[in-house]
């Protein structure tokens, strides 16, 4: 039902940022090591990990570090999906809505939390309030299909062109096909009503 992003694209700039920014986007994903100090300094220092990233999140979202934010991404990417549930929600609660969104497509899939229709729609309604046209998209098939909300074409296809105004190039497309859901999510909206066998 999500709207579907060019992932390569996203997790290389993603990476770029992370690696420009001085951290090393291998260390982290790496297991959890130990910190060893010794008279030649420190080994595996805490701060390079992702327990640090999201220990130090309110700290770092504090001072405008929305890049934080990206981090959810990688680790679900890498599937590391419990801390990219702590990092969206941390930061939807911070108030991104791309974050907000992500919480959606986690609940949707069941992504280190429970699958959960209802719970995903609202995450992205909220983001679709906040006038996030991302979200006003995916609220609006959320609406036309009733998944996880009450079905409500009319509603939803306002929501649809409401991100279409602001540019939104899959809300064009489903304008352009009079609201065809496939045309935008051609199996996605299907994939839990197929038999698994």
């Amino acid at each position: 039902m999500l709207k579907r992003f060019r992932t390569s694209q996203l997790f290389s700039a993603l990476t770029m940022s992370v690696i420009m920014l001085g951290f090393s986007p291998v260390g982290l994903f790496a297991a959890e090591v130990e910190t060893i100090e010794d008279q030649y300094g420190e080994t595996n220092p805490e701060e390079l990990s992702m327990k640090s990233y999201i220990k130090n999140m309110n700290r770092n979202l504090k001072r405008g570090h929305d890049f934080v934010c990206s981090l959810g991404y990688l680790a679900t990417k890498s599937g590391n999906h419990e801390d990219a549930v702590k990092i969206f929600r941390k930061c939807a609660e911070h108030g991104n809505d791309g974050s907000k969104v992500w919480m959606s497509y986690m609940h949707q899939n069941g992504f280190g939390v429970k699958k959960d229709a209802e719970l995903s729609t609202e995450w992205v309604k909220d983001a679709a309030e906040n006038g996030y046209s991302v979200g006003q998209f995916n609220y609006g098939l959320a609406l036309i299909n009733g998944y996880g909300v009450k079905r409500d074409p009319k509603a939803g296809k306002m929501m649809i062109n409401k991100a279409a105004e602001q540019g939104d190039t899959h809300a064009k497309e489903l304008k352009r096909f009079d609201y065809d859901t496939d045309v935008v999510t051609p199996d996605a909206d299907q994939a839990d009503k197929q038999p698994l066998f």
